[in-house]
């Protein structure tokens, strides 16, 4: 409720789209953060779980995961080259 206001609307919208993701399979809390960079439909949130998981099975931080998604507007061949730059880089 605290990332989603008193709107007791918007609660249960995300509670439900968080359990249906869940029940697919995907982790907990890469669900939390995908709902958190994207709240439209859950297909374009599946997607991103997809992405989110295959980099983090790649050993890469879920920090730098959402923030390269972010910056390449989820494009998968950008991210993913992003992330090698910083770890390489490190």
């Amino acid at each position: 409720m605290k990332k989603k206001g008193q709107n007791i609307d918007q609660v249960l919208d995300y509670l439900f789209v968080h359990g249906q993701l869940c029940e697919k399979g995907f982790d907990p809390l890469l669900v939390e953060a995908a709902l958190e960079m994207h709240q439209c439909s859950e297909e374009k949130i599946t997607e991103l779980l997809q992405l989110m998981s295959q980099f983090k099975e790649m050993g890469f931080e879920l920090k730098d995961i959402k923030e390269v998604l972010l910056l390449h507007n989820s494009d998968q061949h950008n991210a993913l080259e992003d992330l090698m730059a910083r770890a390489g880089a490190s």
